[in-house]
């Protein structure tokens, strides 16, 4: 006769299960979130060359290091590239300011490299798969060159309109500054395409100078670059442990809709209305 027998567990294995149970416990934070990350330039555009490096490889090796990262603690991520690819190669249409209207263009404008000096096919591409992924935030990892070996740090970037960007930069500044040797050139906004038309908060992380001895040996290393990944996937973690998402107005809808229409006209006239 076949008997089943409860298997008995030893007091060794019982505190290996317990063990792992809380490392999995930790690799799942309780604000799990979709993270798109961009590594900068790519394929046909190298970026900053210094010293025979180029910053497009410097900025996928960091920006996979982030991904590792960030999927060991429980988050989705999508990337730009993966590889050494451009990333937008074809045309596209694209934002334009218009300066004698003040206001902005979207268009296709033909040409499928530089644009006003900027490769706004390839930026937009990124934008676009970004906005795709449905991310909740948006992380374009870059490095730096100056024309002076002495500059050097690390700086975050977010659009002025962003106020959640802002906030994400904020974080994510503080503990890559706190991590690292970099110095501390600020946390900072500006128009930077990427940040700018992506529909989610978003940063541009500048992460050291290549043009720079000290920051190049850092931000080329794997240690320096495997200290930088963590300190930005600790800064993602603080940002939504602090829960930014708050509704500024209130959700008004219905099944159908003409049901979010009576929602509408009961919240916005809830007396009733003579016309």
């Amino acid at each position: 006769m076949y008997r089943r027998h409860r298997p008995v567990i030893g007091a060794s294995m019982l505190l290996a299960m317990i063990a792992l149970a809380s490392t999995l416990t930790l690799a799942s934070p309780a604000h799990a979130a979709r993270v798109f990350i961009d590594p900068g330039h790519g394929g046909i555009y190298p970026g900053a060359v210094y010293a025979g490096i180029a910053e497009k490889t410097v900025n996928l090796q960091i920006a996979l290091r982030l991904r590792s990262e960030l999927v060991a603690r429980g988050h989705t991520v999508t990337m730009s590239r993966t590889s050494d690819v451009t990333v937008g190669p074809t045309d596209r249409a694209t934002w334009r300011y218009d300066s004698e209207t003040d206001t902005w263009d979207w268009f296709a404008d033909g040409t499928t490299r530089y644009s006003d000096g900027v490769p706004r096919d390839d930026l937009q591409a990124r934008c676009d798969r970004a906005n795709a992924a449905g991310a909740d935030i948006f992380i374009s990892i870059h490095n730096n060159a100056s024309i002076t070996s002495a500059a050097q740090g690390y700086e975050t970037y977010s659009a002025a309109e962003d106020r959640l960007g802002a906030t994400l930069a904020t974080f994510v500044h503080r503990e890559v500054v706190d991590a690292t040797p970099l110095r501390d050139r600020g946390a900072k906004t500006t128009g930077f395409y990427v940040i700018r038309w992506s529909h989610m908060p978003a940063i541009l992380a500048e992460c050291g100078f290549l043009s720079n001895a000290s920051d190049r040996a850092y931000i080329t290393s794997a240690s320096g670059q495997a200290t930088i990944a963590r300190a930005i996937a600790d800064g993602v973690d603080g940002y939504f442990a602090s829960d930014p998402y708050r509704p500024i107005w209130p959700r008004v809808a219905g099944n159908r809709r003409y049901g979010t229409a009576a929602g509408l006209s009961l919240d916005g006239w809830p007396d009733g209305a003579g016309t």
